[in-house]
């Protein structure tokens, strides 16, 4: 779909510049512009073929001119700087394009300005017609108000810098930026940094620094201000999804499908969600992954329920349960019948969230035992990262182990939560057992080198034979002494190397220099059908690197989560799936087992929509199911902020 729009933008770029070209060449009549005959020859006007070609010649200058323009715009230059440059630039704006023509056509300076004034006003209603008309027939711009996709849509945010560690970190200010109607705004003024957990309160500029600061370990910085949300651009007409129905996990724009309780708005409203569920399936959610049942295999309903199609928005009322939940999806899960959804490498990209990332230290002298990565045999800490000398492997491996030690918990370790800064309440209750970890590699010379994950009783480890060139994948069981390899690949991780093991969606994937060694990746059977987590593995070493017989530099450590889906029990989506569960009490862990499973049935010609910020999205869980009529297209791409500028996975 996305190389299909390119191509939509291509043919509308050049017709564009074949109009344009008539539109010069009329001029050229208009002002009767003649070229020199040759020998025996009559006078003659410029013929089209000279049009078109001064008028690639003069678009191609002014997208030379505009990329200045806009590089001039990402640079921090100061106001007078800045205004001298758009003054050069409008300037330049004119006199290049008169340069071009003066050279192009058989006229003098005032004739070909005067070409040039009459073309360029001619162009304008042209442009104008065909962007209007691109519009209506292939795209649609919208903005991201709210922080319901974050973190590959976001919304109106605030972009804070952790004056603690220095990690960059985008905070939620949609309730601050557009607060609904009748609702005044809401300050935000607080929030947690997702790398060290610092606790920040941000200062309004105007206020000056707040005095009702109780803890004087809370950092107050600046408050850097509001900015606008994503802006991106939809396949709609020609290209949206009446034509081209969308996929699994696509990206979608729709018509706002009604909230319980809550009378419809008086101006449209539209959404964007990810697809989830398909037209005849079965959707299920069970400790934030999703599951779904084949259309083939879905059971007939007894009775059809009231209203089994989506009801109009005026048709909710307070307390309505969701039409799409359904009691047999629970059964049919417990029984083994749905399959476990499994992302593509770029999507487990795009959902991944931070963790730790090592670069980013905290200033503060903190006591050994609460890092978060613990050095251990010939392993040590420097300036750059983590080092370790090589050695002869008789003593094993030398295992580099992170723990999760949260400030709050005083050093004590706690699991891997759904915990996310992008949120004015981060609370993070539920375990994700998913994790993704990259580390940049130096000056590898021999020996294996390890990246180790934990999931449960499974420890599954990426081994890089540094000498031969090979990498290979082990998992090691709770119950089973000896570990089972899954499969090897040619991977050279010799001198440097920048290595990335996700273990996702009971899938493990491997990237080496942002290659993929093993494809999409090589599914494992888990040890045990309930996975709850398990102390000396979630707990104690969720991640670590190893290394035997080698010597190494690690210069920089990442370590990320998957996506975390709430199942949402009771209609509460930001609460925690299991109530009595705590991340850093192993007594409570056990309550995992009673992790609900939401159940939804996706009617036909409807569609299953979830937001990636489960805890903050009113999606699917909430309102119910989307008719395909209230479709508008799927989001190709973003188009800015610059620095964030492309395709959408």
């Amino acid at each position: 779909m996305f190389t299909l729009a390119l191509l939509a933008v291509g043919a509308a770029f050049l017709a564009s510049v074949l109009v344009m070209a008539a539109i010069l060449w009329l001029t050229c009549k208009l002002f009767r512009v003649r070229r020199d005959p040759g020998a025996g020859e009559e006078p003659a006007g410029v013929g089209y073929r000279r049009a078109l070609l001064l008028t690639l010649a003069v678009s191609l200058v002014s997208c030379l001119l505009q990329a200045g323009l806009m590089a001039v715009w990402m640079r921090p230059f100061g106001t007078p700087t800045l205004m001298v440059a758009l003054a050069a630039s409008a300037v330049l704006s004119l006199l290049l394009p008169l340069l071009v023509l003066r050279k192009g056509l058989p006229a003098g300076w005032a004739r070909s300005f005067g070409v040039l004034v009459t073309w360029q006003l001619l162009n304008i209603p042209a442009v104008l017609a065909m962007v209007i008309g691109l519009k209506f027939a292939l795209f649609e711009a919208f903005v991201i108000p709210t922080g319901a996709m974050a973190g590959s849509l976001l919304g109106y945010h605030k972009n804070v810098t952790c004056p603690n560690c220095g990690y960059p970190f985008e905070i939620n200010a949609s309730a601050e930026a557009n607060p609904q109607e009748g609702m005044p705004p809401f300050l935000v003024l607080a929030c947690e940094c997702p790398n060290c957990r610092e606790q920040i309160r941000l200062s309004p500029r105007e206020r000056g620094m707040p005095e009702d600061i109780a803890d004087p370990g809370v950092k107050v910085i600046p408050d850097p201000g509001v900015t606008s949300g994503d802006r991106i651009l939809a396949g709609t007409g020609l290209l949206g999804t009446r034509f081209f129905p969308p996929g699994r996990f696509d990206i979608v724009v729709f018509d706002w499908p009604g909230d319980p309780g809550q009378p419809p708005p008086a101006q449209p409203v539209q959404y964007i969600k990810r697809v989830v569920g398909l037209p005849g399936e079965m959707i299920a959610i069970h400790c934030g992954e999703l599951y779904v049942l084949d259309p083939s295999e879905v059971p007939e309903r007894a009775e059809e329920p009231e209203q089994a199609d989506q009801p109009e928005p005026r048709e909710w009322r307070p307390g309505r349960v969701n039409p799409a939940r359904d009691a047999t999806a629970g059964k049919l899960f417990h029984e083994g019948k749905f399959q476990l959804l499994r992302k593509s490498p770029a999507l487990v990209l795009a959902l991944m969230r931070p963790v730790y990332d090592s670069a980013y230290r905290p200033r503060k002298v903190a006591d050994p035992q609460t890092e978060r990565w613990q050095p251990g045999g010939g392993w040590r800490k420097d300036e750059k990262g983590f080092t370790h000398r090589a050695d002869d492997g008789k003593q094993g491996v030398s295992w580099l182990v992170y723990r999760h030690v949260l400030r709050a918990n005083e050093g004590k370790a706690s699991l891997i939560t759904d915990f996310d800064a992008y949120n004015a309440e981060p609370a993070g209750a539920n375990w994700v057992s998913d994790l993704i970890l990259e580390a940049d590699v130096e000056n590898a010379s021999s020996g294996e080198l390890t990246l180790e994950l934990s999931r449960g009783p499974n420890r599954f480890q990426l081994r890089c034979a540094v000498d031969e060139d090979q990498c290979s994948l082990w998992q090691i069981s709770g119950n089973v002494k000896e570990p089972v390899s899954l499969g090897s690949a040619e991977g050279s991780v010799k001198g440097n190397a920048k290595l990335r093991f996700a273990c996702v969606d009971e899938r493990l994937v491997v990237w080496v220099n942002n290659r993929l060694v093993f494809g999409d990746g090589i599914e494992f059977t888990p040890s045990s059908a309930k996975l709850l987590p398990v102390k000396e593995n979630d707990l104690d070493r969720p991640a670590s690197v190893g290394t035997r017989g080698n010597s190494v530099q690690v210069t920089r450590l990442r370590l990320f989560r998957d996506v975390y889906f709430t199942a949402g029990p009771k209609g509460d989506v930001a609460g925690p799936d299991v109530g009595e569960f705590n991340p850093t009490d192993p007594e409570t862990w056990p309550a995992q087992e009673r992790a609900p499973v939401a159940g939804y049935r996706v009617l036909p010609g409807h569609y299953f929509m979830l937001g990636e910020n489960s805890a903050a999205s009113a999606d699917s869980r909430w309102w119910g199911l989307v008719k395909e009529d209230r479709l508008h297209g799927r989001v190709l791409l973003r188009y800015f902020p610059f620095n964030r500028f492309g395709s959408v996975d």
